[in-house]
């Protein structure tokens, strides 16, 4: 009895780790990183997560976890509510959509798609944000954030991908 109740509880922890996981990056960006001229640069870490466990994983994480994670880096960044939410989403609507595309990919390709997607991601979270505020938000900001990201992508796939095959290869 003790030792099945002990199972499911490791496998509901387990299957809580992506939600884990991208709780801990959004923590971690939302220290925003100098450049120069003095520009606030938050990397986008949530994103390129979500769109990780799209590919290899999207079972365990499902999309209202991807809609309070938006929330959630909405309200910590200052944002206004949904305008990560709505990203998000559509990034794992979209990544989701077409894991034909993905499957047994090399690094080089998913990085690309990752690139392509983070860049429209980006530019969608620069136009809303502009909408909203009815001000011009300088480009190059949003420039660096999408160099920031993409140059942090490699280590960070790498260490996703390491867990996935140390704790969710049988789950």
């Amino acid at each position: 009895m003790n030792r099945q109740i002990f199972q499911n509880f490791q496998k509901m922890i387990l299957n809580c780790t992506p939600c884990i996981i991208i709780l801990l990056l959004i923590l971690i960006s939302i220290t925003p990183f100098h450049v120069p001229q003095h520009i606030n640069v938050i990397p986008l870490f949530a994103l390129v997560s979500i769109f990780h466990w799209a590919v290899y994983k999207p079972e365990l994480l499902p999309p209202y976890a991807v809609f309070f994670i938006g929330l959630l880096q909405d309200m910590l960044q200052g944002m206004p509510a949904g305008v990560n939410t709505i990203v998000f989403l559509l990034v794992y609507g979209l990544v989701t959509s077409q894991n034909r595309f993905f499957f047994k990919k090399s690094f080089l390709v998913i990085w690309i798609g990752c690139g392509i997607i983070l860049a429209a991601s980006i530019i969608l979270i620069w136009l809303l944000m502009c909408a909203l505020n009815t001000s011009f938000i300088d480009p190059l900001a949003v420039c660096f954030e999408y160099a920031v990201t993409l140059g942090f992508y490699p280590g960070l796939a790498w260490c996703l991908l390491r867990w996935q095959r140390l704790f969710l290869s049988h789950v």
